[in-house]
């Protein structure tokens, strides 16, 4: 026999029945998203429509501040609610409709509402502040304990990214949960948008904003509504339902009875309020009641095809102008090298003059150069190899032909080629290097700066063979 429906009795004064067991309800924050024309701003309007009664302090005044965002709420009349267009009140005074300005008016108005002067606070739809919040986090870093440079580095890519992101999500919540104590509840909703994994379309949809907004929202809805078969929209549980009864049995275990079923086949505030009284049986749910498998269709399919062919051709892309780089550096002018140094003429010896690396040199080459002279200044004496005279060649440890004079420029291209995977420092380096004398390529280098790079890149590459030995 089926168990006889509870009727749904409101106390005064208050938004939520109490459960089956009459355990007091409160719904602190839902969040409510779905596409367009999906029922977010009536869900909204309808959580606590009307005036306060009689016996209210505040008798006969809305039980609703709504603050629109985007005029969402102009045609909806009779609801009771106190409804605010930010947006028009801008324009009032002569305000652009800047992010900024929105929050500063939203948290302005929330500032003089009186504890208890509504029940619900509806915001429609919250994106535009949340990327508000993070604006005034970055524009005005000093005041949440950052500097200019932080947020400088974090839009760049350094780890100073997790700490700004950090005081936006805690700035965040914390004005959430601080609007939320003058309020039964706080409600908002949120537009869709594509979901990305990485840089490929996975071809769903996802809510707008960060994670933070979510993760302290009590209870999410995701609505959906066919607006040519039906006024009143579905929806599901989204990511958060925190609303449960519970008691605990003779055995003294706890008991936790989930008050929504996954899907309501009919998502208003009313019917929220019904299954509040009126539990769905979780061992024998409905088949309105059950969220049925998620079906990607082949147009979905093919277009998320599509986004990993186009994503894969682009680092394909990306990979290639890397090969054609590292090909250019390799590929080097040919010049012949500087003739060897004649011996003094002066009666008095001069100090001879030993390539050196320029101190704009990358400082990679210079962390090499410093482990190759301690791994040679470690190395026994015997061990170390003779160094080649003026018209010398020799074989260096990194197995390399080397020259101090007189190198034939087909044998340069062919030691640097050589050198680049042997001295262990990435082409990309190289180019940066370089780049800090105003060459692009090698060959553009002059021929002292050329001679003091391959003497630097012969010395890591030694150092490299002699640290395997």
């Amino acid at each position: 026999m089926a168990k006889a429906k509870t009727e749904v009795v409101v106390p005064p004064g208050r938004i939520w029945p109490d459960t089956p067991r009459g355990n007091p309800l409160r719904i602190d924050l839902i969040g409510v998203t779905g596409e367009q024309d999906s029922g977010k701003t009536c869900f909204l309007l309808g959580i606590a429509p009307g005036v306060h009664s009689a016996s209210h302090s505040f008798a006969g005044k809305p039980r609703t501040l709504y603050l629109g965002l985007e005029r969402s709420a102009t045609t909806f009349a009779g609801t009771g609610a106190h409804k605010i267009e930010v947006i028009d009140l801008l324009a009032e005074k002569g305000m652009p409709p800047t992010t900024e300005n929105l929050l500063n008016v939203v948290e302005s108005i929330t500032k003089q509402v009186a504890p208890g002067q509504y029940d619900c606070l509806a915001i429609d739809p919250i994106s535009d502040l949340d990327s508000a919040k993070t604006d005034q986090i970055t524009k005005h870093p000093e005041k949440f304990g950052l500097t200019k440079g932080m947020v400088e580095r974090s839009g760049a890519g350094f780890k100073a990214e997790g700490i700004v992101w950090g005081k936006i999500k805690d700035a965040w919540k914390e004005w959430m949960l601080t609007i939320g104590q003058k309020f039964q509840c706080v409600a908002y909703s949120t537009h869709l948008r594509d979901e990305f994994k990485g840089k490929v379309n996975t071809g769903r949809r996802e809510p707008k904003g960060k994670d933070t907004i979510w993760q302290v929202t009590t209870l999410g809805i995701w609505l959906s509504r066919d607006p040519s078969k039906s006024a009143t929209p579905s929806g599901i549980v989204y990511r958060k339902d925190r609303l449960a009864d519970t008691y605990v049995d003779e055995s003294g275990e706890l008991v936790v009875i989930p008050l929504l079923p996954p899907r309501l086949d009919v998502c208003t505030p009313a019917r929220l309020r019904f299954y509040i009284a009126n539990p769905p049986n979780y061992d024998r749910l409905k088949d309105s009641e059950k969220v049925e498998p998620e079906v990607i269709s082949e147009v979905e399919m093919n277009r998320i095809r599509l986004a990993t062919a186009e994503a894969q051709a682009s680092a394909a892309a990306q990979q290639t102008a890397l090969v054609d780089r590292q090909m250019e550096l390799a590929a080097i002018r040919r010049q012949p090298a500087p003739a060897a140094s004649q011996p003094p003429t002066t009666p008095y010896p001069q100090p001879v003059q030993q390539p050196t690396v320029p101190a704009a040199v990358s400082q990679e080459i210079d962390a090499k150069l410093a482990e190759g002279a301690r791994l040679a200044a470690a190395a026994p004496q015997a061990d170390k190899p003779a160094m080649p005279g003026p018209t010398e060649r020799a074989t260096s440890a990194s197995g390399v032909v080397s020259a101090i004079a007189a190198v034939p420029s087909t044998a340069n291209v062919e030691r640097f080629k050589a050198l680049i995977p042997l001295a262990g420092i990435e082409p990309a380096k190289l180019a940066a290097a370089m780049a800090a004398h105003g060459a692009t390529r090698f060959t553009e280098l002059d021929a002292a700066k050329q001679d003091a790079l391959l003497a630097a890149m012969q010395k890591a590459a030694d150092a490299r063979a002699q640290a395997k030995n």
